[in-house]
């Protein structure tokens, strides 16, 4: 399989949709937070299946940008548990001398979304809340 340089912007749109959509389960969570309630599981279950799809459509565009070939485990497992699974699949895609920069972004990425999260969600419910 040939590396498409044209699905790697696609592959960063996927993951500045995860970002919003982190960002707006931090929002619900921190508007319940603040008015002392708590958000309904089906919501939890709502973040979840987006969140497993957006890293599913990263991971297809990645694959596409990178050239290589997707396993059927691999792909399962980033669906089923992304936080294993996507640093697998980034150290088995990369070439050697890109694994470690590969793992630095996606910790970035990673304290990217939590911070996306807190900032979403800190200041309503605190606003809210009034404490």
């Amino acid at each position: 399989m040939r590396p498409n340089p044209a699905a790697a912007p696609r592959a960063r749109a996927r993951l500045w949709g995860l970002l919003g959509w982190i960002a707006c389960e931090g929002l619900l969570n921190g508007w319940a937070s603040g008015v002392g309630g708590q958000v309904p599981r089906s919501w939890d279950w709502v973040f979840e299946l987006g969140q497993a799809v957006l890293v599913y459509q990263w991971l297809c565009e990645d694959a596409r940008a990178q050239g290589v070939q997707r396993t059927l485990g691999l792909t399962g497992l980033v669906i089923v548990a992304a936080l294993p699974g996507v640093p697998i699949y980034l150290w088995r895609s990369r070439l050697p001398g890109a694994r470690l920069a590969a793992m630095g972004r996606l910790l970035g990425f990673i304290a990217l979304a939590c911070a996306c999260y807190v900032l979403a969600g800190a200041p309503l419910a605190y606003w809210l809340g009034g404490a």
